[in-house]
């Protein structure tokens, strides 16, 4: 695949791109840099804006800004996550917060990947790319066999899970 689009992403399929982000320049920097034949993008400017989308339609990939008013990143994950069911593979995370602790969270949280603001256009798109051909891969998977195929590091014991299911981050 080109290094500069995202051509055939989704095939025949539509690849659909959520950009959630209150800074309005970096998100529509963002759209540019993504926008693709084969790819529709939409920007949101918080996390009710982006549920109100989400409501139509779940992205294959969410890009997500840590820090908002109002409900933050983990907060929207959260809620994904338990209202919704939606896989945090499919985000990627944006934050000017380069703090071990946030790292570690957003690790933990089992997103695809973090971008650190000011981010560097080329890395979005590496990082958005690859979230989209696990996204469409798990996808083909299911739809061959019914089973999404896990990934070889993928937990194995009780004692091997990730703090996603600390009880700071139960549905509630």
């Amino acid at each position: 695949m080109d290094g500069d689009s995202f051509q055939n992403v989704g095939s025949d399929v539509e690849a659909y791109v959520l950009i959630v982000d209150d800074d309005h320049e970096l998100s529509c920097i963002a759209a540019m840099a993504l926008r693709s034949p084969s790819c529709h993008i939409e920007t949101a400017r918080s996390a009710d804006e982006a549920l109100a989308l989400m409501e139509a339609q779940l992205p294959d990939c969410l890009v997500l800004d840590i820090c908002m008013p109002g409900m933050d990143g983990f907060q929207l994950l959260q809620k994904l996550r338990c209202d919704w069911n939606f896989n945090p593979r499919k985000v990627v995370m944006l934050s000017a917060l380069l703090d071990v602790d946030t790292m570690h969270k957003a690790r933990s949280a089992g997103v695809h990947s973090f971008v650190p603001k000011p981010y560097v256009i080329s890395d979005l798109r590496a990082k958005v790319r690859q979230c989209l051909e696990d996204s469409k891969a798990v996808r083909s998977e299911v739809l061959r066999s019914g089973v999404p195929k896990m990934p070889e590091d993928s937990v194995t014991t009780v004692g091997d899970l990730p703090e996603l299911f600390a009880p700071q981050t139960s549905c509630k």
